[in-house]
């Protein structure tokens, strides 16, 4: 279940990072965010972060050690985790109710990798 947790991980990432990129206006316009094309910088930056992710969960499809899927199923439920908190403290700060949308996938994605990654044995 783990490397079909990771493929799933790595094209969601994989998406989210190229629209991060190619298309930060209209993605940040779907949460209710205008920014200005001088603020695209920031964009850019978690753009190429979710593409190491994204790369990250494609290469440990091949792993077999499991210490070290362990450590990176808790880095990819952390990381999802982080973003479901962020994202129910932007809602409750004013942001559309599409970030809850967006928070429960993040929590949906946490709750995967610690049952398959932690909770029963990954490799």
């Amino acid at each position: 279940m783990l490397k079909k947790l990771l493929f799933i991980n790595g094209l969601f990432t994989a998406v989210g990072g190229i629209l991060l990129i190619f298309l930060p206006n209209q993605l940040m316009q779907i949460f209710g965010i205008r920014l200005p094309q001088k603020d695209f910088f920031i964009c850019y930056l978690l753009g190429v972060t979710s593409i190491s992710f994204s790369v990250l969960s494609f290469s440990s499809m091949k792993l077999r050690d499991r210490t070290g899927l362990k450590i990176i199923a808790f880095s990819f439920l952390t990381f999802h985790a982080a973003e479901a908190v962020v994202g129910i403290y932007e809602f409750s700060n004013g942001f559309n109710s599409v970030v809850l949308g967006n928070a429960a996938i993040h929590l949906i994605f946490s709750v995967f990798f610690w049952y398959s990654g932690l909770h029963k044995n990954p490799a």
